[in-house]
Parts: structure tokens; C-alpha cells; sequence
């Protein structure tokens, strides 16, 4: 901290900080997820390409197998179709890595 100006560095990984939350969160809770698949929700945007690098990494490294996931091409939209191979009678968890939107779609 500087004691002659009014600015602080601050260090942040950003997006891929993002994933990495998600996983350490899941982990704390993995008991919970043992009878679930997690199913990985992403789209091609850079932002979600970090998170879930980030997401993966952690989850990996935190002693997990990969996560199912299913990534929607620009435009696409969330649907049952789009889901079906990644579900395949699973009991199943979902991650969003900026697909909240299509989700909702999806519910409804």
C-alpha cells in the first residue's frame, strides 16, 4: 500500500478465479453430489473459456473425475435436445459457465 497516492494494487485471476470458486464450492459440498452427475454448461465466449479452465483445473486437482459437459455454439439456444447425450438417465447436477439465460428457457 502506498502511503503518497490514493491507488492500491489489487492481484485477480479474474474469470478462471470465477471457475475456481465453483469447484472449491462444489468440493466442500462433494458428499452431497455423490449419487450426481455434474454437468458442465458453457458457451465459446473467452470469459467462459476461463472459468472453466478454471473450474476444471481445480477440479481435478481437488481429486475429482471430469466433469459431462455440454457447450452451446453462439446463438444456441438451451434445450432438452441439446442436453439429452450428456444426461442419459443421470441424476444430475448442473454448473453454468454463462448460461444462466438459456437455463431459465429451459425451465420454463
Amino acid at each position: 500500500m502506498s502511503e503518497s497516492d490514493w491507488y492500491t494494487l489489487y492481484f485477480s485471476k479474474g474469470f478462471y478465479q470465477e471457475g475456481e470458486g465453483a469447484a472449491r464450492y462444489l468440493n466442500s459440498i462433494a458428499e452431497t453430489l455423490e449419487d450426481k452427475t455434474i454437468i458442465e454448461l458453457c458457451v465459446t465466449h473467452l470469459r467462459a473459456v476461463r472459468s472453466r479452465r478454471g473450474f476444471r483445473e481445480t477440479w481435478l486437482e481437488t481429486g475429482h473425475q471430469p466433469v459431462a459437459s455440454v457447450t452451446l455454439k453462439k446463438g444456441e439456444i438451451l434445450t432438452a435436445k441439446v442436453l439429452e447425450p450428456a444426461l442419459s438417465g443421470k441424476n444430475s447436477t448442473f454448473l453454468s459457465s454463462g448460461t444462466a439465460r438459456g437455463y431459465q428457457r429451459l425451465k420454463q
